[in-house]
């Protein structure tokens, strides 16, 4: 028996469970701000090295292919108060430099062959004890890095 799928099945998001290190790739011990890894939940890669266990949590990452976003979905419970301060209690998610996805999460999630997300600052979405935010792939952030001031971001990192 074949099944007909209606149209907006092909635009609705592909998405896997990962892991996200927070911090900064290019920074000692990944400290500072944004997005360090992001591997697949239950790789074993990810049960190896963890440099921080308060800077981990796990994630659903889904990609909506005709928008080109990658939106990152977390529980509140699953982040450690320490990283949900730094990293999400002004409303804006903050990456310091781009995250480039390994090829295992680009084919595993459906994502384009050269994803990056690229530094930005990118508005947060907290509702019944989940986080979320949306992020376009290869385009330049919603509100740029360079020249932002925001009295809500600590300048320390």
């Amino acid at each position: 028996m074949l099944r007909i799928l209606p149209l907006n099945d092909i635009y609705r998001p592909v998405g896997k469970f990962v892991n996200v290190e927070f911090g900064n790739p290019k920074r000692r011990n990944c400290e500072g701000m944004g997005i360090c890894n992001v591997e697949l939940a239950g790789s074993l890669r990810s049960l190896q090295s963890r440099r921080c266990k308060a800077c981990f949590a796990q994630a659903f990452l889904s990609y909506t292919p005709n928008k080109g976003k990658v939106q990152l979905e977390f529980r509140r419970r699953d982040i450690s108060t320490k990283a949900y301060k730094k990293q999400f209690s002004n409303g804006l998610f903050r990456i310091e430099e781009d995250v480039v996805f390994s090829q295992v999460l680009i084919q595993a999630c459906g994502l384009p062959k050269d994803a990056v997300v690229k530094r930005g600052l990118y508005p947060i979405q907290e509702r019944g004890g989940r986080i979320r935010f949306v992020i376009p792939l290869g385009n330049s952030a919603r509100m740029p890095f360079l020249g932002i001031t925001d009295h809500r971001i600590s300048s320390t990192f």
